[in-house]
Formats: C-alpha cells, structure tokens, sequence
C-alpha cells in the first residue's frame, strides 16, 4: 500500500515539473515574440532605430533581421506604381503631411501639385524621384537662389523654405510624405511634330557635343551625365529656359548637382550658337515622347 502511495506521489510531482516546465517555455517563446515585435515595429527603412529599440535589438540571442513595416490602406493604394520601392511608417507620413502644410504649402500648393510663378509640382517631378532621401535633405536645407539657372520660377527657395526651425528629422518627415505623393506620378509628354531638318541638326550637334557625358541615346552614363530623356526637369522648362539653363551650366558646388561632375557653360563647347542649342533642345524634346 505505501509503495503504491509513493509510486503516486512521484507521478504528481513529475507531472506538475513538466506543466511548469512547459508554462515557461511559453511564456519565453511569447516574451521572444513580443521582442521580435517590439524591435520590428520601431524599424523604419532608412533611419536609425530608436535607442530602446536598438537595446533590445542587441539583447536578443537570435540575429535580427528587421522587417519593413506594413503600409497603411491609403499609403498601399498610393504606392501602387513599382517607383514606391520604399515604403515609410505611417507616423512619419502624417508629420509629414502636417509639417508641409504648415511650412512648403504656401508655394508648392495643398497638394504639392505646384503654384505658378510660386513652387514646382512635387508629385510628378523627377528631379525629386532622381535623389536619395539624404541628397533631398541636403537640397532643401541648401535651398535654390533666385540667380541659380535651374531656378525657372523667378522666386527665390530659401534654405529650408525659409524656417531654420526645421530639424532634420522635421524634412525627412515632409521627404517620406512627398514619395507618397509621387509614388505613381507620369511624366509623359503630349506627342508633337517637329521639323525633320532641326532634329537632324539637333541629333548631329548631340552626338557632337552632348553625348560624351548624357549617353549617345540621351540617357545618361552614370556618375557623368544625367538622362535627359525621361528627366522631368528637361519637360519643366520652356525651349527658352532649357537655353538659358545650358549656357549657365550646373556648377559641381551646385546642391542640385548629383553627379560630382561640373557641367561647364554650353557644356564646355564656347563657339555653340543659340540656334545650335535650341536645335539640341528639339532634338531631347523628340526622344522625350
């Protein structure tokens, strides 16, 4: 009798060591995934993790592999053209929209879509999808001057729009917001004709002089020239201004210039006349369409 009450009792007790064994192992599996879910959410692609989040990143015995965090419904619809490569915390896009509004409205519009004679369309520009987020940042902590031959508005962009409150963090807000924006903006161009003999003008003094640096199709060799073919930039300007802009240049000290490389006067080539440029110019204008 007592050797059956002690075979019980040591069955109790191992059961109750494996329960409590089993209990834990889920309340570590769990806490693990809270971590996990912790660190994942606090991940934003491109920015740094917030200190909390990177201690408990550190912590965990297992590599972290961050993961990008899921869209919101309105920013997924926004982000369905394959340019939204990169997607950004909700969060960010709302101080975004917010901070434009308060601060790059009053010139680029409500809906970033541009004033005239005041701000360029943000959604659809191409200069904006050609930068990184970083080189953005730069952009508009430099501003554009009124004298900057890119500047075609006739009105001077301040360093950060003219509030040097701004952080940075406030503009990597607004930068999150506008890719957003632009996510499934076109750049395409209304078919037009032109004149057979300025095109092949305009294609011979190219290939003559242009090519070396922006490709012998117009569309771009990386670190030298960019491509002047899909370049929302090249469709912003008038003939007129796309003259002007050529025979100014983009110096290498110019915060609009990406490619490290000085673009020279005329593109270096003195003796071009205005008609030979703006035969160049109609010719980027036929490939453009």
């Amino acid at each position: 009798m007592n050797r059956h009450r002690a075979l019980a009792l040591i069955f109790i007790v191992l059961g109750v060591v494996t329960a409590g064994c089993g209990f834990a192992g889920l309340t570590f599996s769990t806490a693990k995934q809270a971590d996990d879910t912790v660190v994942n959410a606090a991940y934003v692609p491109g920015r740094t993790l917030s200190p909390n989040a990177a201690l408990i990143a550190t912590a965990n015995a297992a590599p972290f592999r961050p993961t990008r965090v899921p869209p919101t419904a309105e920013v997924a619809q926004l982000a369905e053209d394959s340019t939204a490569a990169v997607l950004y915390d909700s969060a960010l896009i709302e101080a975004g929209q917010t901070s434009f509004t308060a601060y790059c409205s009053a010139c680029h519009g409500p809906d970033a879509k541009g004033i005239a004679g005041l701000g360029k369309d943000l959604v659809a520009s191409e200069f904006v999808h050609s930068l990184t987020d970083e080189e953005l940042l730069n952009f508009v902590k430099t501003g554009r001057p009124i004298w900057d031959a890119a500047n075609t508005t006739g009105v001077d962009m301040p360093p950060k729009g003219g509030n040097p409150g701004l952080t940075d963090e406030d503009i990597l807000n607004i930068i999150a917001y506008l890719r957003t924006l632009n996510a499934g903006a076109s750049t395409e161009n209304p078919v037009s004709a032109y004149d057979p003999a300025v095109l092949e003008a305009g294609s011979a003094a190219f290939t003559a002089y242009c090519s070396a640096c922006h490709g012998p199709d117009a569309r771009g060799i990386a670190g030298l020239g960019k491509d002047l073919v899909a370049s929302e930039f090249v469709h912003s300007l008038t003939d007129e201004e796309l003259l002007n802009f050529v025979k100014t240049g983009r110096p290498i000290w110019d915060a609009a210039n990406t490619t490290g490389v000085d673009m020279p006067p005329k593109g270096g080539n003195p003796g071009l006349t205005d008609e030979e440029l703006l035969n160049i110019v109609t010719f980027i204008r036929s490939l453009g369409q």
